[in-house]
């Protein structure tokens, strides 16, 4: 899984505000398909895992092993889409905002930057809470849920 798909608690209230809905769907569904390597219609660990380190690195720009505040930010900037594939410019206050909240919820050091193995649990913490069946994979209908935020943890109060 893509990490806007693995954060959509975090992400999706912002984003439903300012992106279309359709568009949304969209690059979900555009994101799913490429992550399922296999072509499957499953999303299943090994593919989720892969996804996540790819997604990591690529966010990673100076290469030090951690995503910073900026590096996510930067990040969504380049990588919300819409309808078509057309990047869906958004208000650096906004994304800001998606990224601190985002971090107060995964950054469980508490050091201000995630690591892989941070971005990777969290990850894995979504995928069990939409795979509604518990079958070990996810279908797209299922990556569109909203993980309960009771298995979740509780959510940061975000400025």
């Amino acid at each position: 899984m893509r990490l806007a798909s693995v954060i959509a608690a975090a992400l999706g209230a912002l984003l439903v505000a300012l992106v279309p809905a359709q568009a949304a769907q969209d690059e979900q569904a555009a994101r799913f398909q490429r992550d399922d390597t296999n072509g499957d219609g499953f999303l299943d660990s090994s593919e989720r895992e892969a996804a996540v380190r790819r997604d990591f690195d690529e966010t990673d720009v100076d290469h030090d092993g951690f995503l910073t505040i900026a590096e996510y930010q930067r990040w969504m900037e380049l990588h919300v889409r819409g309808a078509g594939g057309r990047r869906i410019p958004l208000p650096p206050a906004a994304t800001a905002s998606v990224a601190r909240c985002y971090f107060q919820m995964v950054d469980s050091s508490g050091d201000g930057k995630l690591s892989l193995a941070e971005q990777q649990a969290h990850a894995a913490r979504t995928f069990r809470a939409l795979d509604r069946d518990s079958d070990g994979r996810l279908t797209l209908a299922e990556s569109k849920g909203l993980p309960d935020p009771k298995v979740m943890g509780p959510s940061p109060v975000c400025r």
